[in-house]
């Protein structure tokens, strides 16, 4: 799994697993490196598409966009049972579901991402994943805030996370962009 920057990651934002394998292909050609099975698809076909996917291209790094606000431990479990080496817990959960699912994480070996979607005060947060060994912190500047506010992005709180975290956590710093009219 390639885990240094920079990694190219594409959104599989689809409501069907056959729209995801076919643009994931399409992704694959173009040269991504890792494979999102977005939020909604998980939410509208479940998380046996983790499965799917990683069983459609299974050189390809597969991470669950699950935005995880509880059981974070269990949907790290679930990642694996699924083939899938990466997850996502939003940076508004519970503590003790951020802790949850690193532990899981140090027993799977499956990456945990803390997306940072909402959170206040990013710099802080990023901090306090950083220290309880989160893999990877991201920056997220969501489809609804992008319709409030069209000129910002996630770039906005670069400067902040990067003060706020050490220096060897800032190659696992992730932005995420996403194309105009996609969620």
């Amino acid at each position: 799994m390639k885990t240094t920057p920079p990694i190219i990651q594409i959104a599989l934002d689809f409501p069907t697993i056959e729209e995801a394998i076919a643009v994931g292909g399409m992704g694959i050609k173009a040269g991504v490196d890792w494979l999102e099975v977005g939020t909604p698809l998980i939410v509208s076909q479940g998380v046996a598409t983790i499965g799917k996917l990683k069983r459609a291209y299974p050189d390809f790094p597969v991470l669950a966009d699950y935005k995880t606000m509880d059981s974070g431990g269990k949907n790290v479990m679930l990642t694996q049972q699924q083939g899938g080496q990466v997850m996502t817990v939003c940076g508004n959960a519970p503590d003790e579901t951020i802790l949850a699912a690193v532990a899981a994480s140090k027993q799977t070996g499956v990456w945990v991402v803390v997306d940072l979607i909402g959170v206040k005060n990013v710099g802080a947060r990023a901090r306090q994943c950083e220290q309880w060994g989160v893999n990877m912190i991201y920056l997220h500047y969501g489809a609804d805030q992008r319709r409030a506010d069209a000129t910002r992005d996630s770039t906005q709180w670069i400067d902040e996370v990067m003060g706020s975290v050490s220096s060897a956590t800032w190659p696992s710093l992730m932005t995420t962009w996403r194309l105009a009219g996609t969620t």
